[in-house]
């Protein structure tokens, strides 16, 4: 997936989390206030990426992504620099549930 798809579906899923707090019960009602609402939410988080200046590392963005570690987490979307995979491989897979604990984490990619 490309950086601007990775992009656009992180910046859905942080404004669909802007809404369930705060005050957007009181302004979900006016278009206007609604878009400066989520705005003012989501862009500082975004400008956290660092991401549009021509200066980012290659990456392998994936959407619907499963994180293994101790825990299991599914995320919308996620970018790993490739200097940081270590390695590769193909085969089938399995997720399940870990039972000890490391310092790694492992990414499954469904094709």
């Amino acid at each position: 997936m490309s950086t601007e798809t990775f992009l656009a579906i992180t910046r859905d899923d942080m404004a669909e989390q802007a809404k369930e707090g705060g005050d957007w019960r009181r302004v979900k009602r006016d278009p206007e206030a609604a878009k400066r609402y989520i705005e003012e939410r989501v862009a500082p988080l975004m400008g956290a990426f660092g991401m549009g200046g021509g200066q980012e590392e290659t990456a392998l963005s994936l959407r619907d992504a499963v994180l293994v570690n101790s825990v299991t987490l599914r995320v919308p979307a996620i970018r790993i620099p490739l200097t940081s995979i270590q390695a590769w491989w193909h085969v089938s897979m399995e997720v399940k549930e870990s039972r000890s604990y490391s310092s790694g984490i492992a990414v499954g990619v469904g094709f």
